[in-house]
């Protein structure tokens, strides 16, 4: 008698006698027969096997696994001879079950929802962050509510053996909440294991909307979300003991759903690929206090040592870049086509060899640093295991979860040792996900959720043969051979209880672009016909000499600027720091020597105004962006940075664009190629934010439908930095007396910090110093007014094309002046600059300098100064004082 059928007739039987039963004994309400698979050689989660076993289980949960189990007599039994039975694999990021990307886009009518008053950027300034803005924040999201996969979906990661995953959302700057589910075909509260499993985060804005529009708005957006979520739970605590209409917190369940977080009852999930974005998102993590877990992790493998210092999980990616042809393993060659006429082969065959000779367009050196680049992204997954650093896998950035498998046994062929393999797939995940009490393991106790395939997962043409979640067998139906139950059925899946196919449908999967499964081969080949000129890789922009801080050059010509030039002089610097300069310097032991016969020694040029090596420049849609700090997008890997040093420029200022009439905060940083925020930053730099005037700030060299916000002219632009200060000014009294009440013992909430005013406060108490990018010498003029209206002192006149005219007002103002050596009439505000502009300005003594404003022209920063001596007859110490 078949099974299902058999369960039939048992509750039917069972539901006609209940009548009679006497009182005291049990009912069952449904009735489930223990099932043993047997025969099956054991994988343990950490690759360890055990021959001939069984796996006993009933009601969804192991009741023994091993070798020698007794089997009750009502055990319905699967002889699994020949197969493996492996813990249920754990999908630790999937977007199974959810819209995509494109469909899952808010509104904007679904955003203002719960938005709170709204300003029109084209009216005026916003000089404060607005109370809710919700443009790529959606902590409110829940996987369980939007989770409706399709039986086609949920049976191909079933046919990938995996029996659970974690459902997540798209990405934006705070997406929302995850949850794990059994890939059953249970009710969605049935096959929910785990619920608000983790917030999910990245550096993608996902809406659209006004604010933020670049990498800069999205980080200072993030604090200002998570300052209000600190707040909103002493506003709600202070409200429900004042009971005053006026204290009534509103309602904010976006805030709310932040409050797991920041209590640290529930970790975040960040986005995080390359290895800035990595040290990005935990210094996001240390500044809140929150746990997070690095997702994607493509380059984690650069940072191992950080990441096992600090404890931090991964989630990594499989996804590559394309396999570069240099190096791959090709392929039986193609054979040519017998039902052509040879000629018409012979035509193929050189369109074949100018289609091969057309792509050879970069220099082998170039084709090299490509497969080394491309072999550095493979072996992630192995170096992080080598450096002791468990992960998890995920499918999410994948086609289909079976690329998954394929690649990962790629990987195992390429070092990843099985066990690593499997832990990634079972072990790591149950544990990052707080759910190793039910899977990963075919431990007594947890659930049925188990992967049975025809060989080792690891071999190439493995196949998962059945999949049980939570006791529940699942069978592919392209399955020739399925194991067969005690009854000699064979699969049991012809009529199952449900009256539903209890089989999988039939899944078939495309073989996924993947990574090379043959040894690559990078050797030179024996002819290159590619081509030879220069070029210039990673590798090179690292220098050859290692002083490691210590040098003593010798015999050079020294240029100090403040003082006379030294000829065959030498220089010890000890620490990184000059310690002495002299006509001869005995050598310290440790200490690398450099003849400098023939050679200059200066200063090292400095850059007032650069905007090199930073991932944004603008955030440009709002007039005041005060909040943004180019200090959270610097990018130490840009190629300008090695090329600006050969021009001699170690330091610069690196500052936001001028689209906005007060930008962002600035950052003044060493010319460290590729080295971490730690080893680059200046101690005790002067804090400056960045300020313009003129066309730039008017957008009046756009067309008028993308001027889309105040000011649109240059009356407006004075208009946006008075209310800035009129806010700010407010803003200190509120603060002012908030302090003045706690000394005096009062118990009330502080006011909302808000990052923009904070920052125009900062400017009022001279934290932070004011560089302004300005031309005419009308509006220069203006803004010195409006400083001294407010009591600051504007630190530096950025371009100042026309400071000449104003020379003596800059200077009586105490305003430095940092301008171009060779750059004028190349825009209308420009028509008034001259070449004699520097040396006219120094002459009235202003402080000045010359800038790049550009990540390429700062290499020829000497060579711009140099101008100044043709034009303004200035001593070469003077020119040199310039850009040192």
């Amino acid at each position: 008698m078949n099974r299902s059928r058999s369960r039939r007739n048992c509750l039917l039987i069972a539901g006609l006698f209940i009548p009679t039963i006497l009182a005291g004994e049990t009912v069952l309400a449904d009735f489930q027969t223990p099932t043993a698979i047997t025969n099956v050689t054991l994988v343990a989660s950490d690759g360890s096997k055990v021959e001939n076993a069984t796996i006993l289980f009933d009601h969804g949960r192991i009741i023994a696994a091993g070798l020698t189990i007794t089997l009750p007599a009502e055990a319905e039994t699967i002889d699994g001879e020949g197969f493996f039975a492996y813990p249920g694999f754990i999908d630790a990021s999937s977007y199974l079950g959810l819209p995509d990307e494109k469909s899952d886009k808010r509104t904007e009518a679904q955003r203002v929802r719960l938005e709170d008053e709204k300003l029109d950027p084209k009216q005026g300034p916003f000089a404060m962050t607005r109370d809710a803005n919700r443009v790529g924040i959606m902590a409110n999201w829940r996987a369980m509510d939007e989770y409706t996969p399709t039986v086609e979906k949920i049976a191909a990661h079933r046919a990938a053996g995996f029996a659970s995953a974690l459902v997540v959302p798209h990405n934006r700057i705070i997406s929302g909440t995850s949850e794990v589910f059994l890939l059953s075909d249970a009710p969605i509260r049935r096959a929910a294991l785990a619920t608000s499993v983790a917030m999910h985060a990245s550096f993608t804005r996902g809406d659209d909307g006004l604010y933020p529009r670049s990498l800069l708005g999205i980080f200072a957006h993030f604090r200002q979300v998570m300052l209000d979520a600190k707040r909103h739970t002493l506003l709600k605590a202070h409200a429900a003991k004042s009971k005053k209409v006026e204290d009534r917190v509103p309602t904010d369940v976006v805030l709310d759903a932040l409050q797991p977080l920041l209590t640290r009852n529930q970790p975040m999930f960040f986005e995080a690929n390359s290895e800035r974005e990595i040290r990005r998102a935990m210094g996001l993590a240390d500044e809140f206090g929150f746990d997070i877990v690095i997702t994607g992790a493509r380059e984690a493998w650069k940072i191992s040592d950080l990441l096992k210092d600090k404890n931090v999980p991964l989630v990594v990616s499989l996804k590559f870049d394309d396999e570069p042809e240099y190096g791959k393993k090709k392929k039986g060659g193609k054979k040519p086509d017998k039902s052509k006429p040879e000629s018409d082969d012979a035509k193929d065959k050189e369109a074949d060899k100018k289609k091969d000779e057309k792509t050879i367009y970069e220099p082998l050196k170039v084709r090299k640093e490509r497969r080394r680049l491309w072999e550095e992204q493979v072996a992630n997954a192995i170096r992080l295991h080598e450096a002791g650093i468990p992960f998890s896998l995920r499918t999410s950035d994948l086609k289909n979860p079976a690329e998954l498998t394929k690649v990962l046994r790629t990987l195992i062929e390429r070092g990843l040792p099985e066990s690593a393999a499997l832990a990634a797939l079972t072990t790591s995940p149950a544990a990052l996900l707080g759910i190793s009490s039910d899977v990963g393991s075919l431990e007594t106790g947890s659930l049925a959720n188990i992967t049975l395939t025809d060989k080792p997962f690891t071999e190439k043409k493995s196949k998962v043969k059945m999949t049980f979640v939570e006791g529940k067998k699942f069978v592919r139906k392209d399955d020739k051979k399925g194991a067969t139950s005690k009854s000699g059925k064979g699969e049991d899946n012809d009529e199952p209880a449900s009256d539903q196919p209890d089989a999988e449908v039939d899944v078939s999967v495309d073989e996924p672009k993947t990574v090379a499964s043959d040894e690559a081969s990078p050797d030179e080949p024996t002819e290159d016909k590619g081509p030879t000129f220069a070029s210039e890789i990673k590798a090179d922009r690292f220098p050859k000499t290692k002083t490691r801080g210590n040098v003593l050059i010798e015999h050079a010509t020294i240029i100090p600027v403040t003082s006379s030039t030294l000829k065959n002089a030498s220089i010890l610097i000890l620490n990184g720091k000059i310690v002495k300069i002299a006509g001869s310097i005995p050598a310290p032991d440790d200490v690398h020597r450099i003849d400098g016969t023939g050679l200059f020694i200066m200063p090292g040029i400095v850059d007032a105004h650069s905007h090199l090596g930073i991932d944004a420049g603008n955030e440009w849609p709002l007039a005041i962006s005060a909040e943004v700090r180019i200090m959270d997008v610097i990018n130490t890997t840009s190629a300008g940075i090695f090329r600006a040093l050969a021009g001699g420029v170690t330091t610069h200022h690196a500052m936001h664009g001028s689209s906005n009439p007060i930008g962002g905060q600035n950052v003044t940083w060493k010319l460290k190629y590729d080295h971490p925020m730690s080893e680059i930053l200046i101690p005790g730099a002067s804090n400056t934010i960045k300020f313009a005037l003129g066309e730039n700030v008017t957008h009046a060299n756009r067309s008028s439908r993308v001027r889309e916000r105040f000011p649109i002219s240059r009356m407006g632009v004075e208009a946006v930095i008075r209310t800035g200060f009129d806010a700010a000014t407010k803003y200190r009294a509120k603060w002012d007396a908030y302090d003045r009440d706690k000394a005096a013992g009062q118990d009330d909430v502080p006011p909302r910090r808000d990052l923009r005013l904070e920052a125009l406060a900062k400017i009022l108490t001279g934290d932070l110093t004011v560089h302004s990018h300005c031309y005419r010498s009308d509006e220069i003029l203006r803004l010195l007014q409006v400083a001294e209206d407010y009591g600051f002192r504007i630190q530096t006149l950025q371009h100042v094309l026309e400071g000449y005219r104003i020379a003596p007002e800059i200077a009586r103002h105490g305003a430095g002046a940092s301008t171009f050596a060779s750059m004028w009439a190349y825009k209308v505000e420009a028509y008034g600059a001259i070449p004699f502009n520097a040396a006219l300005m120094t002459a009235k003594g202003v402080n000045c300098s010359i800038n790049s404003d550009s990540p390429n022209l700062i290499r020829y920063l000497a060579q711009e100064a140099a101008q100044s001596i043709k034009w303004g007859d200035m001593s070469e110490n003077q020119t040199l004082r310039l850009i040192t």
